[in-house]
């Protein structure tokens, strides 16, 4: 069994590994903060990364409730730079889509960066959002253990299966 963060990890390990890119983000929402942070980010900038919840791509798309298609990050208005100016990368497309509970409550997204071979299309957001779609029971209960204990606490264990794309939490 694993941690709920090794489970978030292995579903950014997914998302990025389907679409074939550099770097991929969970971002959760604090509602007492009214900010979007980063749960799980993949590369060497190890520090939480916090964003206004209404701000940047990752928040146009938590406030809409709908995936985006960003093909040059520098020349959407919606792009932070000041993320990149932080952690050294280079964004240069993103693939970003809502998380939702299973019953549709929105907790978060999920943000793919630098898709590596041809750019971001319509097919890479419907498969990222499909994949959203199927680890719904997870994301319900990251939320559950959020709402209980605190983003500093959760423990929830998992079991992750392959060969059938199943997620076991315990």
């Amino acid at each position: 069994t694993k941690s709920l963060d090794e489970a978030l990890e292995t579903l950014v390990k997914i998302t990025t590994g389907t679409i074939g890119a550099e770097r991929g983000t969970i971002f959760l929402n604090d509602s007492s903060t009214g900010e979007l942070y980063s749960r799980i980010a993949q590369g060497n900038f190890r520090r939480e990364i916090r964003i206004l919840n209404n701000k940047g791509v990752a928040g146009w798309v938590f406030t809409r409730n709908e995936g985006t298609i960003i093909h040059d990050a520098y020349k959407d208005d919606r792009f932070n730079k000041a993320v990149d100016v932080r952690t050294g990368f280079r964004t240069k497309s993103i693939l970003c889509a809502p998380l939702r509970t299973v019953s549709g409550e929105k907790i978060g997204v999920s943000q793919i960066l630098n898709k590596v071979d041809g750019e971001v299309d319509e097919d890479d957001l419907g498969r990222l959002l499909n994949e959203m779609d199927s680890w719904k029971g997870c994301i319900d209960e990251i939320t559950l253990k959020l709402k209980t204990y605190g983003k500093e606490k959760i423990h929830t264990q998992y079991e992750y299966n392959n060969d059938n794309n199943e997620l076991i939490i315990y």
